[in-house]
């Protein structure tokens, strides 16, 4: 029983591939190290660049480069990213979640952070309508902030807590703690 749950375990820090027709996964990609708490907080986004995975007790952003399906290169962050992981064409944003009251940008060029913003308790983020979203279960807003400057641009006090962050068909979605749904339909 303990060969198992060792090779269980190590095959949780990984990334899966999985092939659309056969819904098999045909290799796990191996990101952080094998004995690592906290797999189930990785976050992962892709991006034109690469796959991007959060690993939060590594306070760092590994990219996976999606033709050779290895880990390329690791940027190392000032805080612990255990929320969300977003990317655009030329930045990944991810947050502290539980762990850090931050939200942090990487520029994909430079590779490095280069924007950090205090946001108590960040627990979901998203790009819509030119500016990056945040769900904020600290000050229970949701954050509009400016992809260049990485300031907040706009603050929405929901009316509970929000608790996940999503963002697709022109909207902004806020799942809060009463289990409602939010539809924000934000304007560039």
């Amino acid at each position: 029983m303990s060969s198992v749950r060792r090779k269980r375990a190590a095959s949780l820090h990984g990334v899966s591939v999985i092939d659309p027709r056969t819904n098999k996964v045909v290799k796990t990609i191996q990101v952080g190290p094998k004995a690592v708490c906290c797999s189930e907080h990785m976050s992962v986004t892709a991006s034109r660049g690469g796959v991007w995975v959060a690993l939060p007790n590594e306070h760092a952003l590994v990219r996976i480069d999606p033709v050779t399906r290895r880990p390329t290169e690791t940027v190392r962050l000032p805080y612990c990213d255990l929320g969300a992981v977003v990317a655009d064409n030329s930045t990944v944003w991810s947050d502290g979640g539980s762990c850090a009251a931050a939200v942090g940008r990487v520029a994909l060029r430079a590779r490095r952070l280069t924007g950090k913003l205090y946001e108590p308790h960040p627990v979901g983020l998203g790009f819509a309508a030119g500016s990056v979203w945040v769900a904020v279960l600290g000050s229970a807003d949701v954050d509009r902030i400016d992809p260049a400057t990485a300031r907040v641009t706009a603050r929405l006090h929901v009316g509970g807590v929000p608790v996940r962050l999503a963002v697709g068909f022109g909207s902004v979605w806020v799942e809060d703690d009463n289990g409602r749904v939010l539809r924000l339909q934000p304007t560039r």
